[in-house]
């Protein structure tokens, strides 16, 4: 008996005919989820988990498989702390949303959870509802020659400060093969429910990440793209052009290592001096220090693997040190002292985070308002609660989420926004 498969294509032309149709029309609720059980685009499950659809809420993005809404009965968890003391968690929203990185994520002032997903969705949530969502995708001009049949275009990497939003998207053949970037510039105008995109460049290179960061008052959109130096533009001008010159916003970028593949760049300002910390895919990180007339100093540290997160920061105070957080991945937790004196810098290891029994991957950190407390999260879905103290840290609690951890992100001093593999979670601390 042959085992070979026959496609019935009269049955799928019919398929894509509805499908065609769902896409141009408003549907509802039901009409949507009867279209997806019957094309089986998503396994719909039901493991403790009330689909909260409405009538007329969802529309064609849910046929483009881009994002699914579930609300989660709230659940409580207790959790031993370092001094046997139980620590209370409330699980009260769950939001599933596909294809998320830890860039993803984003926390406004008013505390609102945004997410843009892989396909250019903008999503504000509260309650595990969406309170509002932008499609960035249809506002940028793909580039030409752009086809749906023929490519496939994702956001690669984001980055968020007040009402701007930078999102780099790179556009693939269908063989997904990196084709060219795209580099955009958004202003949010959430309060009357508009989102501008004020400028893009296409460009040849890949990025891999990108920034918003201030340099004596000005704030600038900063890409870095692969084996070449960042694009940079100047944020709240007339046009959409780069920086020439990049030594002419921060000495930073003069003589700017090439020859690597970053993963993830920090910038830093302050009255008196610039910094930027990065670091490439082989495990090295890039310190560069300058002043406000001068490059003064880069140094070179090498890991054994791939770093997960940087975190940088000044030293409460009147203080000539900055604190530098980072990980090789599965642990320890490195906690630096970099001292400025005289044009250079001292780096010191202060101490570092290894109480856990079992290494797992370390995925992110954030710290609470007042910077008397911080959260490391776990692929394997540990989450690692410490008092910091500034020269060294204690070990409150740890909790765990039943799915690998993506990033963690303080709403306030005692609430979570948990980014996962399967979506949104927030928790809530009751105890």
């Amino acid at each position: 008996m042959s085992s070979d498969w026959i496609v019935d294509e009269e049955h799928v032309a019919k398929l894509e005919l509805k499908l065609k149709n769902l896409k141009e029309k408003k549907v509802t609720s039901a009409e949507v989820i009867k279209q997806l059980e019957e094309v089986n685009f998503f396994q719909l499950s039901c493991d403790n988990v009330e689909l909260g659809f409405e009538d007329n809420f969802v529309d064609d993005k849910v046929i483009d498989n881009t994002w699914l809404k579930k609300k989660i009965t709230p659940q409580n968890c207790a959790k031993k702390t370092m001094n046997n003391q139980s620590m209370e968690y409330d699980r009260s929203e769950y939001f599933l949303c596909a294809y998320n990185n830890a860039d993803s994520l984003h926390i406004d002032k008013d505390g609102r959870r945004m997410i843009l997903d892989i396909f250019g969705n903008l999503l504000y949530i509260k309650d595990a509802q969406i309170e509002s969502s932008y499609d960035l995708l249809n506002l940028i001009d793909k580039g030409e020659g752009f086809t749906n049949e023929r490519n496939i275009v994702e956001v690669v990497s984001s980055y968020t400060k007040g009402d701007k939003l930078a999102v780099a998207w790179t556009v693939f053949n269908m063989d997904y093969i990196p084709l060219y970037s795209i580099l955009t510039l958004f202003d949010i105008v959430d309060d009357i429910g508009i989102v501008l995109c004020v400028g893009q460049k296409i460009m040849d290179s890949i990025v891999n990440c990108t920034n918003i960061a201030s340099f004596n008052g000005k704030d600038y959109a900063i890409f870095q793209l692969h084996d070449t130096t960042p694009q940079i533009f100047e944020i709240g001008t007339n046009t959409f052009e780069s920086v020439s010159d990049p030594t002419t916003v921060s000495h930073i970028f003069r003589d700017y290592p090439t020859n690597s593949t970053y993963v993830k760049t920090v910038f830093y300002s302050d009255e008196c001096y610039d910094f930027c910390i990065a670091f490439n895919d082989t495990g090295k990180l890039y310190i560069t220090l300058a002043s406000k007339e001068k490059f003064l100093t880069r140094r070179i540290k090498c890991f054994n693997r791939v770093l997960s997160f940087i975190k940088f920061f000044k030293e409460k105070g009147d203080s000539s040190i900055f604190k530098l957080i980072t990980t090789e991945g599965d642990g320890p937790v490195y906690h630096y002292n970099i001292e400025v004196n005289d044009g250079d810098f001292v780096e010191t290891l202060n101490f570092q985070d290894n109480t856990w029994d079992d290494y797992d991957l370390v995925t992110n950190i954030d710290f609470n308002s007042d910077m008397s407390e911080y959260s490391i999260s776990t692929y394997g879905g540990g989450v690692f609660v410490y008092k910091y103290f500034w020269d060294h840290s204690t070990l409150h609690h740890v909790f765990r989420v039943d799915c690998p951890v993506t990033t963690i992100k303080y709403i306030d001093d005692s609430s979570y926004a948990i980014l996962s593999n399967n979506g949104l979670h927030i928790y809530r601390r009751i105890s």
